[in-house]
């Protein structure tokens, strides 16, 4: 007796079926997916743009702690964009401005204002990217009762700039206030 062999496959309407669950399945994945990657995306500007601000203000507060002389005649305090100029323990003159910058985006040319910081005659660096704007830079003196410097308040407003987009910036900004305490070492000029 011979055995008739059965040749199991898809059949056409199966096909269809799997198609139509595929073009049912597949949008609201790929949606998902591309929400979650810009998501993630915005997460790491965030954090990038926390992580800068925290590094810059940490600078500013162990510089500003070591101080000897804050010259707040020489500086323009209580405006934006503003300056400060103070001697550091070894009696180097450190300035730290904002400063404005030109760069190059796909969408055309962007001023991006930067942090910047000079120590005595050395080349002055930037304490800022050039992918972020410091949008606001304040500096205002903080003083006691008998009007005697005891510390300076800093204001700080960093946004990403979007190299990708015709908009010039990314939706990331950060906006800190903080106050450094002056050593009883440090004077006034």
């Amino acid at each position: 007796m011979m055995r008739r062999k059965l040749h199991k496959g898809i059949t056409l309407i199966e096909t269809l079926l799997y198609i139509a669950l595929l073009v049912l399945i597949l949008p609201p994945l790929v949606l998902s997916l591309v929400r979650v990657t810009r998501q993630v995306s915005l997460l790491d500007v965030r954090n990038r743009i926390n992580t800068s601000s925290s590094l810059i203000l940490s600078q500013v507060t162990r510089d500003i702690t070591q101080a000897t002389q804050i010259k707040t005649s020489l500086s323009t305090l209580g405006t934006t964009p503003g300056t400060l100029i103070f001697l550091d323990a070894t009696g180097q003159t450190i300035t730290i401005d904002r400063q404005d910058q030109v760069i190059v985006l796909p969408g055309g040319n962007q001023t991006v204002h930067r942090l910047r910081m000079t120590r005595g005659a050395s080349p002055a660096f930037y304490l800022t990217d050039p992918d972020l704007d410091v949008q606001s830079w304040q500096v205002d003196v903080v003083r006691n009762s008998a009007s005697v410097l005891t510390g300076l308040r800093f204001h700080l407003d960093v946004a990403t700039m979007n190299p990708s987009t015709l908009d010039p910036y990314q939706n990331a900004r950060l906006v800190a206030d903080t106050t450094v305490d002056l050593q009883p070492h440090t004077t006034e000029n």
